[in-house]
């Protein structure tokens, strides 16, 4: 199922006719498998119906896991950021060394002050909001870093944090680590580079990574 995720979804697909069929050991497979086909694609609504056909006995660790953080995902989608927080806490209580709930609880925080931002006129009082609400995210990111220092989507978003700073050195030092971990060649990272080498006044190498971020 590794990299072909809309195909093994398909397969899933085929086979949801012949479910009444299947025995108390290939129905919960069935359903773990398919919500996390979901779940990779990105359709979390999807996901969640596949993790809640599945029973307390037969929903192990990682079924838990996924379910919260497409809870969660789902919850801030709706613009209902505390409760998307609560699910990722609970992600967090199931594996608390997984960096995905620190990644998503910051990113939800961010999310969070640019949806008020964008609503109500500029104000001392919400810059002083914006500014918490980015070093609370940089907080999520800083423990997540703690667990797994080479996990390349943590260090691409703390990245852009470091760049919100102005911190573009640690922050370069944060995207040259993400395109090293990284299993495939992401355009965004090597977008996010170029603008950090542009920032710090290094045209030639901007212009490199702007390069090979539209080739890719």
């Amino acid at each position: 199922m590794k990299r072909k995720f809309q195909e093994a979804i398909s397969v899933f697909n085929q086979l949801q006719v012949h479910q009444a069929s299947f025995d108390d050991f290939l129905l919960p497979l069935y359903h773990q498998f398919k919500a996390y086909g979901y779940f990779c694609l990105g359709k979390h609504k999807e996901a969640i119906i596949e993790y809640q056909c599945l029973d307390y006995q037969t929903k192990d660790q990682i079924s838990c896991f996924n379910q919260h953080l497409c809870e969660g995902i789902v919850e801030a989608e709706r613009k209902h950021y505390e409760e998307g927080i609560n699910f990722f806490r609970k992600a967090k209580d199931v594996f608390p060394n997984k960096v995905e709930p620190y990644i998503y609880t910051a990113v939800t925080f961010v999310r969070e002050i640019n949806d008020l931002i964008r609503h109500q006129p500029y104000s001392h009082e919400l810059e002083q909001k914006r500014q918490a609400a980015v070093l609370r995210a940089m907080d999520e990111m800083n423990s997540g870093n703690l667990i797994n220092d080479a996990n390349s989507n943590l260090l691409y978003h703390r990245a852009i944090l470091c760049y919100y700073f102005r911190d573009f050195k640690r922050g370069l030092d944060d995207i040259n680590r993400c395109i090293e971990k990284a299993e495939d060649n992401i355009p965004k990272y090597f977008f996010l580079r170029g603008l950090g080498y542009a920032c710090t006044r290094d045209p030639g190498k901007a212009i490199s990574e702007f390069s090979i971020c539209v080739s890719l």
